[in-house]
This record gives C-alpha cells, sequence and structure tokens, in this order.
C-alpha cells in the first residue's frame, strides 16, 4: 500500500494520523524526551525540518490521544500516556513589531489558554506577570504543565534591524524567566528554533535548559536516515526509477546527492530534508530540483549578508 504524500509546512500529526498519510516514525526520540520528565529541552533546527510537527507530535502524546500512536514505536514502550495542561506558543504567528505588541500578544495568547482550562487571567496585566498568575494557578491546583514554544527566534530574526529589538528582546526574556521559578511543576518544556540565540539575553534565566541541537543521540530526529529513505519511500522510489529509467542504485545514489547531506552532530548520521523528499516524490520523482531552498525562507541570510562588511 502506498502511503499518500501530506506537503505543507504546518502538518500536524494527527491530521497525518487521520488521514492515512505517510508518517517517518520518530517517535523513539520523543519517548527518550519526554520519558525522563521535568526537563526543559531546546533544539535549533533549519527551517522546513518538521520542529512544528515534532510539536505537534508532542501535544498528541501529552493529551493522552494513543489511538494516534498505534503501531509507532512509543506505542510499544512504558510510557504511561497520563493527560497534562498544555501552554503551547507558536511565535510563527506573531508578527508584532514593538515590544508592547508583543507583550499584548503573549499576554492575549496566555488569557485564552487560561480560559480553556478554567482559570481567569487580568487582560491588562504585562505577559511576564500573566505566565506567573497561570502557572501559579496550575501550582495551586497540584498540577503538572508541558510547555510547548515553536519558532521561539522568529521574532527576534524578524527584527534584527528594527530599533525595537531590544524591547523584544526584554519582553521575551521576561516570559521565558518566569519558567525557570516553576521548575517543581513543569512536567515536560520544548522549545524550537531556526537561530540559535541561547546565549543572548532571552535564555538568561533558563540556566537549567538542556540544548540538544547538537546532540549525538538526537542528530537523527529531525530529517530523514538513509534507512528511513528506503524503508518508507520504497513505492516511490520504485515509481521513480521506472518514470526516469534509472536503476535503483543509481537513482538512490542521485536522491541522495541532492537531498541528503544535513549533519547535525559531530558523530551523527547525514539526514535528508523532509521537505525535499515530500516535493521530490510528490511531484513524480522525476525533477531533481532544490526544493529546500524554494521553500526556505532566507530573507534573514540575505539581509545579514547585505548589512555585513565581511573579511
Amino acid at each position: 500500500m502506498v502511503q499518500k504524500l501530506f506537503i505543507s509546512n504546518n502538518a500536524s500529526f494527527q491530521t497525518l494520523r487521520d488521514g492515512g498519510y505517510l508518517y517517518v516514525d520518530k517517535t523513539r526520540y520523543l519517548y527518550d524526551l519526554v520519558r525522563e520528565g521535568g526537563s526543559l529541552y531546546f533544539c535549533a533546527r533549519p527551517r522546513r525540518f518538521g520542529k512544528t510537527l515534532a510539536v505537534s507530535t508532542l501535544e498528541a502524546i501529552f493529551q493522552g490521544k494513543r489511538d494516534l500512536f498505534k503501531g509507532l514505536y512509543i506505542d510499544s514502550t512504558d510510557y504511561d500516556w497520563k493527560v497534562y495542561p498544555i501552554i503551547q506558543v507558536n511565535f510563527a504567528d506573531c508578527s508584532e513589531k514593538s515590544g508592547q505588541e508583543l507583550d499584548d500578544w503573549i499576554r492575549d495568547l496566555l488569557v485564552s489558554i487560561g480560559r480553556k482550562y478554567q482559570i481567569a487571567l487580568d487582560p491588562q496585566k504585562p505577559c511576564r506577570i500573566a505566565f506567573k498568575n497561570l502557572l501559579d494557578a496550575f501550582q495551586n491546583r497540584g498540577e503538572k504543565v508541558v510547555i510547548l514554544v515553536d519558532e521561539y527566534d522568529k521574532v527576534i530574526s524578524d527584527n534584527l534591524y528594527n530599533p525595537e529589538l531590544a524591547n523584544l528582546q526584554q519582553v521575551l526574556s521576561g516570559f521565558y524567566s518566569v519558567i525557570k521559578g516553576f521548575d517543581q511543576i513543569i512536567r515536560f518544556a520544548f522549545l524550537t528554533g531556526v537561530t540559535k540565540y541561547a546565549k543572548l539575553s532571552v535564555f538568561s534565566g533558563m540556566n537549567n535548559l538542556n540544548d540538544i541541537s547538537m546532540s549525538d543521540g538526537y542528530s537523527a530526529m529531525f530529517g530523514y536516515t538513509q534507512e528511513e529513505l528506503e524503508q518508507n519511500f520504497a513505492p516511490y522510489v520504485d515509481s521513480g526509477c521506472k518514470a526516469t529509467g534509472m536503476a535503483r542504485a543509481e537513482y538512490l545514489t542521485k536522491l541522495k546527492d541532492m537531498y541528503d547531506g544535513y549533519k547535525f552532530s559531530p558523530f551523527g548520521q547525514t539526514v535528508y530534508n523532509p521537505v525535499s523528499v515530500g516535493k521530490f516524490f510528490s511531484e513524480g520523482g522525476r525533477l531533481f530540483m532544490s526544493y529546500w531552498a524554494d521553500t526556505g525562507n532566507t530573507r534573514l541570510l540575505m539581509d545579514v549578508a547585505r548589512k555585513t562588511n565581511f573579511n
């Protein structure tokens, strides 16, 4: 059976599973993260590498939606599938350009999350106070919470040359600093981004953050290994060989030359870009084009290049 391909920048885990779309099983990496409990993780990856899908998958895990994971690695483990309140922030949806606008945006989101869990927050308070009050309420209930943050760096990257940058950083720093004071009630926290700004003031209050961006154990958590490609996309490879008239070995070599080669730890495996692979096969598996470059947003790199005096 050939599973359908879902080509989107924001595919949710539930959409893929409910729709019978192809999903390359990465849940053994997520199991290693979530089984430990009480840990805060950060992972940086390039755009279009499945960060949002990973966050969506973690959300489904902590919502206890075990049915979605039938046949996947984590379903065969001893994971308890307990349901937790989830505070999820996706800064990809944030286009605010000033510190006050950003503060309002985060606060409004927290007020909405609080309402979902029957917690009333003051809509006039700064976001850091709203965040603290939200966590205080969960603590008073004796509940542990999960915090998921996607594209944490987008606000900074979008405003590198904005005079408001320092104010934006201050708001983010205040927001993240709240987390440190609530270690005891945080069941799990996971933050993703493209650019590693971890040494800047944004994370100054989070010295307990575990950065797995270049960890050998998680180097293949995003992207496809050679084995995953050949196992999961075998029917598409067969069709591509027929369409191009290429022998299988020649076809796989060409695929590797075009879309493999990303490496996220000194001793880790190289991986394929998932969007490149998906786009390639969805368009018939014949046109060896630079799909990642066509879909990835390189504006930040171009802006920096134009304004930097390189030697």
